[in-house]
């Protein structure tokens, strides 16, 4: 009796051990969700907020199209912060600077993130977030603008140089390709006609 007590009692804890084995793959299996789960809603709050920031660039240059092409800044682009003696800081804009002027650092601003803070300081939710403006063809007055950042995981499809320049935004200031994010929009400006019966 005391042989068949033994071997049941064997049988439960090899069963009790299978069945922790069991769940501990599932719990990391979860924790591996959760995890993921946590880098796919970082990236796309990073998405959104560069979105955003094209927007806001491109209503800037539409309501300025005079000027447009002096919003270019090439693969440059814009920061927020400037450096000087060494030592970076965030951009003061200047309010009784030209249009194209303020436009261009308070838009760098944005990109470094002047609206999100934490504990009172910068946070911006773009890493290293650098704004740039094309000119892609200047007869039909085509211009491109890129938000690109460092994302928070390494991405399986890094941006190859494809020869179009807004691709170019950004580049190599991530460490690796595979961690630089970017976002570009088209903008035409278009010629408008003057009002029927003005002119002579």
């Amino acid at each position: 009796m005391s042989s068949r007590s033994t071997r049941a009692g064997g049988y439960a804890l090899v069963e009790t051990m299978v069945t922790i084995v069991v769940i501990a793959f599932g719990l990391l299996g979860v924790a591996g969700l959760v995890s993921r789960s946590f880098v796919t809603e970082a990236e796309a709050t990073q998405r959104t907020r560069a979105a955003l920031l094209l927007q806001d660039m491109v209503t800037r240059i539409e309501a300025n199209r005079a000027n447009a092409v002096q919003y270019v800044t090439g693969d440059a682009g814009i920061t927020g912060y400037e450096t000087v003696n060494s030592t970076k800081s965030l951009l003061n804009c200047d309010p009784a600077a030209p249009l194209v002027e303020r436009d261009r650092c308070e838009w760098g601003r944005l990109i470094a993130g002047v609206e999100e803070r934490i504990q009172g300081e910068t946070a911006s939710v773009l890493l290293g977030g650098i704004g740039c403006v094309y000119e892609l063809d200047a007869f039909n007055r085509v211009y491109a603008i890129s938000v690109a950042w460092q994302g928070p995981s390494v991405a399986a499809d890094a941006i190859v140089n494809d020869n179009f320049a807004p691709t170019n935004c950004g580049r190599d200031l991530y460490g690796t390709e595979a961690q630089r994010r970017i976002v570009t929009t088209l903008l035409r400006i278009g010629t408008l006609n003057p009002p029927v019966g003005a002119g002579g």
